[in-house]
């Protein structure tokens, strides 16, 4: 290879950059040969020249061969190629860019309005910005970030959120709309919330272990629709997502725990219902509360002690220390 001065070198490899931006759209052309033919041309036409050859010289060169668009015939692009070099003409162009953002600017206009085509339009700016960012490969977009970024930020935000938030939230949304499914009363305005919040919570949670383990296997499902923003992404960061589900789930449990015993011990007014063949006649206080009644459970015992004596199950009820089905002992008579 012919000895280059510092401004030829980088010219030549911006040339060749752009051969191997448009060779990356090719359905059959060996990438590796074509720069090989491009190099070994550029040789053949410098050969005698004084060393180092400067940038005056290669560019005389560079431009007898032609565009770099001409090492790739159009009919071996695929129609993804095809369509992106309809709207680049060279690596300096911002026409990618400029429809991407007006095309967002068209959808949060679209919004304001009311228009559903606003979905359409922002779902076209994405398209747009990706192929920018495919057309420029390895580029420094430079100032460009400024009109692509915009829209993939707002991807990646709605991404994540329904990736991260989805089944969650289609849980919380059953829990409230069928709370009859869980046991709760459709009345019982309070413990709908908490049931549409403990559901939602519940079911993130252990979305976010599976989730973990899925991208611990399979990390490009984050990188390739987050791209340039999640190159970074691995099996560390996926594992801490399920640590985060364990613990999410382990403080859950401790709120249900710690609501559940304060709603039992709680000192609150006796409260009573009372019907009549089937009909609420009166009723006070918090009706669907739990409450304490070890009353009740001794006349429940006390009854099922008749019985036991009256089969034979047991002999006398001064007997003591028989076991309860809570495997606790139960003294019938003091």
């Amino acid at each position: 290879m012919v000895e280059l001065s510092e401004n030829a070198r980088r010219g030549l490899d911006d040339y060749l950059r752009q051969v191997r931006t448009y060779l990356r759209w090719s359905k059959s052309l060996d990438r590796e040969e074509v720069e090989q033919n491009i190099t070994e041309h550029i040789e053949r036409e410098l050969e005698g020249t004084p060393e180092p050859v400067s940038s005056s010289e290669l560019d005389g060169v560079l431009a007898r061969l032609g565009s770099p668009r001409q090492w790739v015939p159009p009919e071996t692009l695929n129609w993804w190629g095809k369509m992106v070099l309809q709207l680049r003409t060279g690596p300096e162009d911002w026409r990618l860019a400029y429809i991407s953002f007006a095309l967002l600017l068209a959808g949060f206009v679209l919004m304001f309005l009311a228009s559903p085509l606003q979905v359409v339009f922002i779902a076209a700016s994405f398209i747009a910005a990706r192929a920018a960012l495919a057309a420029a490969g390895d580029e420094d977009l430079g100032a460009q970030k400024w009109l692509i970024y915009p829209v993939l930020y707002i991807f990646r935000l709605a991404f994540a959120l329904a990736l991260f938030g989805g089944p969650g939230f289609l849980a919380g949304i059953i829990g409230a709309e069928y709370p009859e499914l869980f046991g709760t009363s459709r009345d019982n305005n309070m413990g709908v919330v908490l049931l549409a919040i403990t559901s939602g919570a519940f079911v993130t949670s252990l979305w976010w272990m599976i989730l973990g383990l899925i991208l611990c296997k399979w990390p490009a499902i984050i990188r390739h629709p987050l791209h340039p923003f999640a190159e970074k992404f691995n099996r560390r960061r996926a594992l801490t997502i399920s640590a985060a589900g364990i613990l999410l789930l382990a403080i859950l449990a401790v709120l249900l725990f710690v609501y559940h015993e304060q709603r039992i011990y709680s000192r609150r007014a006796m409260t009573l219902p009372t019907s009549s063949n089937g009909y609420i006649v009166a009723e006070w206080g918090d009706t669907t509360s739990v409450d304490l009644a070890f009353s009740v459970t001794r006349s429940y015992l006390s009854a099922i002690a008749g019985l036991a004596l009256d089969v034979g199950l047991m002999r006398d009820v001064r007997e003591e220390g028989r076991q309860s089905c809570m495997g606790r002992h139960i003294r019938f008579r003091t």
